[in-house]
């Protein structure tokens, strides 16, 4: 650990230094947000994150993982000082990138194979992406005078928004995949992302709760209001981090089945089908690859006893949305004919855009965009669609 070594040699002059540092750091936070609440953004944040890396490169880790959920909420999107880009979860993500290289670090290049042929197909999928965003300069304008609040209208700010920012979202991964490599280090990191899904759980019941929306139509503007995202979007966290919550449940912790209980509260509040279905079918999943056949039969049983005698009025209304008038179309939302269709449609006319794709958020130039025949939006709804709409089938 990084303590100044005078101090060690008197446990007790290191404990007086350091809650005195907290105090008077702590009224320098104070005063700088009473000045300006930027400034204490910054006063408060980058100080520690510099620190963090200069201690431990692991533990800016974990503050970018913290950060992650709520780096959209209207506190932490605000741009610091002014800067254009200076939001405290991209200033953090820089500050992981370049602890990469401390503290014997690598970014890249592991003897491992597997590792390294994960590295090379993040690569690919990496350039593809990048080919597809710089193609879609050409229309950028037109996604600016669609959605002026989600795109601009100059090149730097464009990029910056849908090219660099994203690209910030692969360091946690490219970190993980060449540091977190013993037992021990993953099993931490997994608790850790458990636990950050429980902080994240806890907001969503306390907002629903606040809100009164639980057992209200499912809308996406208090989710937008609180946490900058759509209930889909913020639902892709536990789409992804639901498998991993059932590892410290299994392991005879209660704080472990407490947090995937909370979590599987918080993604049915949320209203969201498809993130339910996910969260319910990767923790099954983890049962069935991990041979817990015990605790997947339990499981399993309470699944079927609840859908039979027992579901909240305002999630069966969720589930069965669609349903009753076997309508396919209506079941998805609407996807099928106004969106999926016509534009497949259109694309498959076209032996270029077939197998070559327009660019990234390419469907807003199609003419069933254009002449308002498909939903106005500039996501397809389907990663699967919206990755031949970009890059045609040559790389799908």
């Amino acid at each position: 650990m990084f303590r100044p070594k005078y101090l060690l040699k008197d446990r007790l002059h290191y404990d007086l230094f350091s809650i005195v540092f907290c105090l008077l750091y702590g009224l320098l936070v104070g005063f700088s947000i009473m000045l300006d609440p930027k400034l204490g953004v910054v006063v408060a944040i980058l100080p520690l994150s510099v620190w963090l890396v200069l201690v431990d490169k692991i533990f800016a880790l974990y503050l970018m993982l913290a950060l992650y959920p709520f780096q959209a909420t209207p506190f932490l999107s605000q741009n610091l000082l002014g800067i254009s880009g200076a939001k405290p979860f991209h200033i953090i993500s820089i500050l992981v990138l370049g602890a990469c290289f401390y503290h014997d670090g690598e970014l890249f290049f592991k003897q491992d194979t597997l590792r390294r042929k994960a590295i090379v197909y993040l690569g690919i999928y990496f350039a593809i992406y990048s080919i597809a965003v710089f193609r879609s300069l050409d229309y950028h304008q037109l996604l600016y005078e669609l959605d002026p609040e989600s795109f601009d209208s100059t090149i730097g700010k464009y990029l910056l928004t849908t090219y660099i920012r994203p690209s910030l979202y692969l360091i946690p991964f490219i970190y993980i995949l060449n540091h977190i490599t013993t037992k021990k280090d993953i099993e931490k990191i997994v608790v850790f992302l458990s636990m950050v899904l429980g902080v994240l759980s806890i907001a969503i019941v306390v907002v629903s709760v606040s809100e009164g929306i639980i057992f209200a139509r499912r809308s996406y503007i208090v989710w937008q209001k609180y946490f900058g995202y759509h209930y889909n979007a913020i639902g892709v966290f536990y789409t992804i981090l639901g498998p991993l919550v059932v590892l410290p449940a299994i392991k005879k912790r209660f704080w472990g089945l407490v947090n995937w209980c909370l979590a599987l509260v918080a993604v049915v509040f949320l209203q969201s089908r498809t993130s339910l279905f996910l969260f319910i079918f990767g923790s099954l999943l983890m049962l069935f690859f991990l041979d817990r056949k015990k605790e997947l039969i339990i499981f399993l049983s309470i699944l079927f006893l609840m859908s039979f005698y027992y579901l909240p009025e305002f999630l069966l209304n969720t589930i069965q949305i669609g349903v009753e008038s076997g309508d396919l179309d209506k079941i998805f939302t609407g996807r099928i004919d106004h969106i999926w269709v016509p534009l497949i449609s259109e694309w498959l006319e076209n032996p270029r855009l077939l197998f070559l794709g327009k660019g990234r958020f390419s469907m807003v130039t199609s003419s069933v965009y254009l002449k308002g025949i498909v939903i106005q939006t500039y996501s397809a709804h389907n990663a699967f669609v919206e990755f031949f709409l970009d890059n045609g089938i040559i790389l799908l």
